[in-house]
């Protein structure tokens, strides 16, 4: 599920990062990841189904736009 978010999410940024540029400039993408912090994993808070998996899914991505050096945005809330 967090994976499919994200998924949605990298796609949104995406869409609104085309809309708002000229079409003279290339499109641009950003990785958004959302809340990925040590509360949600066993032992520190709740945890959440298949949190490691999709932990480790989110690594590779961000290796991957980090590799690119394409923008990576951060965002997590208490």
């Amino acid at each position: 599920m967090k994976r499919f978010l994200i998924t949605c999410l990298i796609l949104i940024v995406s869409i609104f990062t085309a809309m708002a540029q000229p079409k003279t400039d290339r499109i641009k993408t950003a990785l958004l990841i959302v809340d990925i912090q040590d509360f949600y994993f066993p032992g520190d808070g709740p945890g959440l189904v298949n949190v490691i998996p999709s932990s480790l899914n989110a690594k590779e991505i961000l290796r991957a736009f980090r590799d690119k050096k394409q923008l990576v945005v951060h965002v997590k809330h208490k």
